[in-house]
C-alpha cells in the first residue's frame, strides 16, 4: 500500500512539472501557404507574419509564412485562400530534437546523415584539413558578437601565391542548417580527392579556394539550444534580443528595398551597413585577396535558385548575359548530379528585392562574378523548408559540389574559347565577331565601354597567348 501510495505521488509529481513547463517557442505556430499571392496580398500579410519564408509574388507560384494562432486568427479575417501545411511547428521542431538525441547514441549513423552542433562542425573540419594539411588549412579569422570563433578554411593545391580566389560562405542565415551541412561536404570532396581525381587537382591547383563555412555561429547555436527557426545574428537592442540579418547589413546598396529599419523585422538591416562584427571579421579575411577574387558564392536553402546580380533593384548589371550563361551552367551541373532543376536569374527578378547582401557587394565592390545559391527543398513541400529531413543533406552537398565544379572550370578556361569545347577554333573567332556585332559587354576585351577595332586586336592577342 505504501508503495502504490508513494508511486502515485512520484506520478502526481512528474504530471506536474510536466504541466509547469513552459511550451517550446513555436506552440502552436502555423506553416501556412497561399496558393497565389498578389503584391496587394503580400503587402496584407506583411504587417502579420513574423516571417514570410518564400515571400516571392510570381503568377501561379505558392507563398508560404509562418502564423502564431494570434496572427493566425487575425489572417483568417482576411478571408484569403491558403492551406495549412504544417499545424504546429513546435511538434516537428520536437520531433526533430527527438530524433537527433537518438541517433547520437548509436554508431552506425554517417556524418552527413544527421545534422550537427557547431562543436561537431568544428571537429570535422579539423579532421578534414588533418587528413591532407597540404593543401588545407583551418584557422580561426575572428570573433562573433558574443565571441564565438569563425572559421576560415583555404585550400592551395600547389601552394602558390598570387593566384585567382574562389570565395564562398555559408550559413549567413542562422536555421538555414543544409547550407553548412553540403558546404562542409564540398570542402571535404575536395581535400580528399585532391592528388587523386584529376578534375579536382587542376582545380585547387590552378585557384585558391576561400571558404567561411559558418558566417552567424552565435544565431546557429542558438537555433539548437532555443529557437529553431532563428535568423538573424544575436544582436540585442534596447535590452531585447532583435538580431541583425547580416544579409541585409552589407555595404553595396544598403538600407533600400527588401531592407527593414524594424528591429523586429526578419530583414532588419541594422542602424548601418557594416555594424555587425561577424561582416567585420569577413572583411578582414578577405583583405589581402582583393583584386585576385574572380567568384563568389553565397550558400542559401531553399527553394533551388541561382540569383546573380542585382538583388537591390530590377535593372539587369551589366555582365547579365555572362552571369545567366554561368549560372545556367551551375544548374547543368546539379541537373547531371542529382536530375534536380535549379531556376536561375538575378535576385530581384526570381525572389524578391533585397537590398545590402553579399552578392550585390561582391559584384558591386569587388567586380566578381557572384551568385547566392538557394540548394533543396523547393516549394511546394510538406515539411518546414529551413527543416527538411536530414536525407536532404547529402543529395544537396552533391549538387553544390557539381554546381560549384562546373563554375570553377569557367573561371580557369582560356579566355578566348568562348564556345567551351576545350581547344581554339575558328568558331571562337565566329562567336566572338557575333558578341561584338550585338555589342554583348563579353566583345568589349578591352574594358573602355565602346566596341572597337582594338578589341578586335585584343581578342587576337588573347587567342595567341
Amino acid at each position: 500500500m505504501k508503495r502504490m501510495t508513494m508511486a502515485c505521488a512520484v506520478m502526481a509529481l512528474a504530471g506536474t512539472a510536466m504541466a509547469q513547463q513552459a511550451p517550446g517557442p513555436y506552440a502552436g505556430h502555423k506553416q501556412v501557404r497561399l496558393p497565389v499571392a498578389s503584391r496587394a496580398v503580400m503587402e496584407a500579410i506583411e504587417p502579420l507574419s513574423p516571417d514570410i519564408w518564400t515571400h516571392r509574388v510570381v503568377p501561379l507560384r505558392p507563398v508560404d509564412l509562418r502564423l502564431s494562432p494570434e496572427q493566425y486568427a487575425r489572417f483568417l479575417e482576411l478571408d484569403l485562400e491558403h492551406q495549412v501545411i504544417v499545424d504546429d511547428l513546435q511538434v516537428v521542431v520536437d520531433a526533430e530534437r527527438a530524433r537527433i538525441a537518438a541517433r547520437s547514441q548509436r554508431d552506425d549513423v554517417e556524418w552527413y546523415e544527421e545534422y550537427r552542433t557547431l562543436d561537431e562542425y568544428w571537429t570535422r573540419w579539423q579532421t578534414i584539413v588533418d587528413a591532407n594539411p597540404d593543401v588545407a588549412q583551418l584557422s580561426v579569422i575572428g570573433q562573433s558578437l558574443e565571441g564565438r570563433d569563425m572559421p576560415g578554411i583555404v585550400l592551395n593545391g600547389d601552394g602558390r601565391v598570387g593566384k585567382p580566389v574562389f570565395v564562398i560562405n555559408a550559413c549567413q542565415h542562422a536555421r538555414e542548417w543544409v547550407s553548412p551541412a553540403a558546404t562542409t561536404f564540398m570542402i571535404e570532396q575536395l581535400v580528399s580527392n585532391y592528388g587523386s581525381d584529376p578534375r579536382i587537382t587542376r582545380l585547387l591547383d590552378e585557384l585558391e579556394w576561400v571558404f567561411l563555412p559558418m558566417v552567424n555561429p552565435d544565431g546557429f547555436n542558438f537555433t539548437w539550444t532555443d529557437q529553431r527557426f532563428w535568423r538573424k545574428n544575436k544582436r540585442v537592442i534596447d535590452d531585447r534580443l532583435r538580431g541583425v540579418d547580416l544579409n541585409r547589413n552589407w555595404e553595396h546598396e544598403w538600407g533600400g528595398l527588401g531592407s527593414s529599419s524594424n528591429p523586429g523585422n526578419e530583414q532588419y538591416r541594422g542602424e548601418a551597413p557594416f555594424t555587425e562584427p561577424e561582416l567585420l571579421v569577413y572583411l578582414d579575411a578577405l583583405d589581402g585577396l582583393r583584386g585576385r577574387v574572380v567568384g563568389h558564392l553565397d550558400v542559401h536553402t531553399f527553394s533551388q535558385f541561382v540569383l546573380s546580380p542585382w538583388g537591390f533593384t530590377l535593372e539587369e548589371p551589366d555582365d547579365i548575359a555572362e552571369m545567366t550563361e554561368l549560372g545556367n551552367i551551375f544548374a547543368g551541373g546539379v541537373r547531371d548530379a542529382t536530375g534536380a532543376e535549379y531556376e536561375v536569374g538575378t535576385g530581384a527578378t526570381v525572389l524578391y528585392l533585397y537590398s545590402g547582401n553579399a552578392t550585390d557587394w561582391f559584384y558591386g565592390e569587388l567586380d566578381a562574378l557572384s551568385w547566392t545559391i538557394e540548394l533543396r527543398p523547393t516549394p511546394p513541400i510538406t515539411l518546414p523548408g529551413f527543416d527538411p529531413p536530414p536525407d536532404q543533406i547529402l543529395p544537396a552537398g552533391e549538387e553544390l559540389l557539381e554546381g560549384t565544379l562546373r563554375l570553377a572550370e569557367e573561371f580557369v578556361r582560356h579566355p578566348a574559347d568562348l564556345d567551351r569545347d576545350g581547344a581554339l577554333t575558328i568558331f571562337d573567332y565566329l562567336r566572338f565577331q557575333t558578341y561584338w556585332m550585338d555589342q554583348d559587354p563579353r566583345a568589349d576585351v578591352d574594358e573602355d565601354g565602346a566596341f572597337t577595332a582594338a578589341d578586335l586586336v585584343a581578342f587576337d592577342m588573347e587567342f595567341a597567348r
